[in-house]
Order: structure tokens, then C-alpha cells, then sequence
């Protein structure tokens, strides 16, 4: 049996639907029929997997509660034991019975305990090797000797292989010069060999709108890069002006590039830099925390890629003393996500939050879901532990105190769309019940 953490309830199709992830960060829904929770078919599986694993490049919790069931759906009116097989088996019709309730035996109450010994903590994603298959799957860049040499790469080293490659038209030569330059300078630390190795057939094809369109499914998105041709493409016409749209665009797509790659190796194995990882991945927390790399080598946060969901990970940053971008470089999400939970002294909890951070991403931008505002309260709670913890103590007043939470609220919503009505009242209210727990006077504000 597994654990499972319910992430929230929210409508689909005139349905709705419960998420859960279990110990090993995979998605699991649950339909509610009447009250009732039941398996979902294997169509709606489909849809909900496809939904929420999407990528955008161009993309409530209860605490320590659990639950515990087999992953099942439902096949032909009887509910069976989810597997690779069965996931599979796409072609056989599968319809949702009246037999599909799950029953007291195969779940239990959720449990409110303070006790985290029985969580599984958080395997932070290294590498992968098939033998039989010849693949290596690389999460870390502390694992790339085992694909390349041990070789520094300097700024004269990239440039080199810039000037070499002739399918980097020469208006984005001088770009890449002036991304290597901010990186070697800004992030002496980051590992270059992955970035290196792309640069010598990395191109970059200007598109029309139509032509953007259709590789990306949308006209949301100005550019994309593909690692598995290893070319950058973006929309045709832009003026380069530093700090604009259009240069952040380029650093955001350059970024992805630093990072990912596929190669065959000399013995023929299939090589994927991939730091995406296994053990927890989530599309916005890549995007995001790329977004944020990529406005830091030019210093203009103002306007950002992914806007709320960056503003949420610069508050995280800010708070973290034991991450930095130059890790973002250099690992995977799962490190990133045990680093939240070092930081909280959580166990496994981070990978929650920033699903359900997906999850609003996914609220917002898609008409085919609806989530209810109050779902997304763990991400304020969550937020609010973190800079109350950090800059909130007993000697302040509470005037003090409240300039703290006014600076929270701001971060967050800074230059976000209006129509994410985000609650501010939620983070006030945490504010509160924070000052009577540190002893800070609720009664004393004079601002």
C-alpha cells in the first residue's frame, strides 16, 4: 500500500476530482460521485494525465494527512489494480459502473498527526543506467564524467565555439556572447560542459507566427528550445534591445540550453541530460526557476516568464540559505525541493506545495479546469512560514511586524494579472495568528 497526500479538489468536465501524489511524487485522482470517492476510468486517467502534464514552454492540502488505497480504475465495471500493463492496453473501451465507490477497506480517514517518522523523505534525482537498453539518464551535473572529459570551460572556450558554428545567424552570436559573458561572471560555478557540448550544433531558426504556432500548439509563447534537435526557435522580427521582452525571451531559451541535452555516446548509449528528474518533476518550477536564472544575468526582474509563479520561488530564494541559481544550474528539482524541506524541516513536503503551484499555473491559463481560490491557501501558508520565519521576531513591534507582511503581499502580486484574485486577506490572517504565537501584541497597530 502506498501513501498518498491529497493536493486539491478541483472540476473538470462537470466532474470533480481529487489529486493526490503518492510517496514517490507520482499523480493519482480520485473521482467524487455523490459524496463518494471513487476510481476514475481509464479515459478520464488519460485526460487528467495529459492535462497536468502538459508542457508550456513555449506551462488543499492537509497537512500530515494521508491516505492510503491501491491505485486503481475502472475497467469494464471492475475496479482493478493500476499497472504499466494495463496503461498500455489503450484500445480496450473502458466505462465508468455504479460498482466503482471505493470502499472503507480500501481507504482510510485522513490523520491529523504532528508525527512526521512515518514520511518517506525525499530521494534527490543523480543519475539513471540501463544496460540491456544502453541509456543513461543524467539529473546531476556532479554525474557528468561519466559522459564527458573534466574539463573547465571558460568564456574564451564558448565564444570559440561560437564563432565556429555557422548556423548561429550573427545577431544572436553577440547574444550568446553577452548570455556566456553574465554566466562565467555572475555564476563562476556553474557547470558549462552540457552548455559547451550544445553550442557546437546548437541553431537557432527564426519563425514566422504561423510557423511558431505550429510547433508550439499555441501564439501564447515567442520561442522555445527543442533539445532533442538542439535548436532554439523564435519568432522572426524581434529587436534585441537589452533587458526588453524579446532579450529575455532569448536568455530564458539559452538557459534551457545550458542545462539539457541528448547525445549518443562512442559506445552508442543514449545519453539524457535531463534534470527535469525522476523523482519529483514539475513543469513550472523548471520554467519558473529558469525564468529567474535567466533575469538575474541582466538584473531586471520587473517584468518575468511565468509571472506569479516566479514571484512565489523569488520569495523561496530569498528565504533559502542553502540554495542558490548557481545550484539551479547544477541539479536537479529534487534538490531543489529537499533544500525547501531542509530549509522548513519538513519531510517530503515541498514537492506538494509546488504541484499545487502547477496546479493554480494550470487554473489560470486552461478553460477546462476550475480550482476553488481557498485550495490554494497551503501555497500562502506555506509562503508566510517561510518570511515570517525570516524576518518576524519577538523584539519588533507589531507596526513593525505589519510592514513585514505588506512587503510579503507585494512580492507576491507584483506585476501579476489581476484576475488570479489572489486572497490577501489569507496572508493577513496567518500574519495574525503568527504574532500571537511569537507573543507580539495583535492590539498595538498604529499605522
Amino acid at each position: 500500500m502506498k501513501e498518498y497526500r491529497k493536493i486539491a479538489k478541483f472540476k473538470y468536465n462537470n466532474c470533480y476530482y481529487v489529486m493526490y501524489l503518492d510517496n514517490e511524487n507520482k499523480h493519482f485522482f480520485l473521482k467524487i460521485n455523490n459524496g463518494n470517492l471513487c476510481y476514475v476510468t481509464i479515459d478520464e486517467l488519460l485526460d487528467l494525465t495529459k492535462l497536468f502534464t502538459s508542457i508550456p514552454s513555449y506551462m488543499k492540502i492537509e497537512k500530515s494527512g494521508k491516505i492510503k488505497f491501491a491505485p486503481k480504475v475502472i475497467k469494464g465495471g471492475i475496479s482493478v489494480v493500476l499497472s504499466a500493463a494495463l496503461l498500455s492496453s489503450f484500445v480496450i473501451a473502458y466505462n465508468e459502473q455504479n460498482d466503482s465507490n471505493i470502499s472503507e477497506s480500501e481507504v482510510t480517514e485522513f490523520v491529523s498527526t504532528d508525527s512526521k517518522s512515518d514520511k518517506k523523505d525525499l530521494v534527490v534525482d543523480t543519475y539513471k543506467e540501463g544496460q540491456i537498453l544502453n541509456y543513461l539518464y543524467i539529473y546531476d551535473m556532479d554525474y557528468l564524467d561519466k559522459v564527458f572529459d573534466d574539463e573547465a570551460i571558460t568564456y574564451e572556450m564558448l565564444c570559440q565555439i561560437i564563432d565556429n558554428n555557422d548556423s548561429i545567424p550573427p545577431v544572436y552570436k553577440q547574444l550568446l556572447y553577452e548570455y556566456c559573458d553574465a554566466v562565467t561572471t555572475k555564476y563562476p560555478n556553474a557547470e558549462l560542459r552540457v552548455f559547451y557540448e550544445n553550442l557546437k550544433t546548437l541553431k537557432i531558426c527564426e519563425c514566422s507566427s504561423n510557423e511558431l504556432l505550429m510547433k508550439l500548439g499555441s501564439d501564447k509563447y515567442k520561442g522555445t528550445y527543442s533539445k532533442t534537435e538542439n535548436v532554439i526557435y523564435v519568432l522572426e522580427n524581434n529587436i534585441y534591445e537589452r533587458g526588453s521582452w524579446d532579450y529575455q525571451v532569448m536568455f530564458h531559451e539559452f538557459s534551457h540550453c545550458l542545462r539539457t541535452g541528448v547525445y549518443v555516446g562512442e559506445d552508442g548509449k543514449d545519453i539524457d541530460i535531463c534534470f527535469e528528474g525522476k523523482c519529483f518533476r514539475n513543469i513550472i518550477t523548471g520554467e519558473a526557476l529558469n525564468s529567474i536564472f535567466a533575469v538575474s544575468l541582466f538584473d531586471n526582474y520587473d517584468e518575468i516568464a511565468y509571472q506569479l509563479q516566479s514571484n512565489y520561488f523569488m520569495i523561496m530564494l530569498e528565504c533559502m540559505d542553502n540554495y542558490d541559481l548557481s545550484d539551479y544550474v547544477n541539479h536537479s528539482q529534487s534538490y531543489f525541493a529537499k533544500k525547501l524541506d531542509e530549509t522548513n524541516g519538513d519531510v517530503n513536503e515541498a514537492t506538494s506545495i509546488l504541484d499545487l503551484m502547477q496546479m493554480q499555473y494550470d487554473d489560470y491559463y486552461s478553460d477546462e479546469i476550475e480550482v476553488e481560490q481557498s485550495e490554494f491557501y497551503p501555497i500562502y501558508d506555506y509562503l508566510c512560514k517561510m518570511y515570517f520565519s525570516k524576518y518576524i521576531n519577538t523584539d519588533m513591534s507589531y507596526d513593525e511586524a505589519y510592514m513585514v507582511v505588506n512587503e510579503l503581499v507585494e512580492k507576491v502580486v507584483h506585476n501579476i494579472p489581476i484576475d488570479y484574485n489572489i486572497d490577501y486577506s489569507h496572508f493577513y490572517d496567518n500574519f495574525n495568528k503568527y504574532c500571537e504565537e511569537i507573543s507580539i501584541e495583535t492590539a498595538s497597530k498604529t499605522i
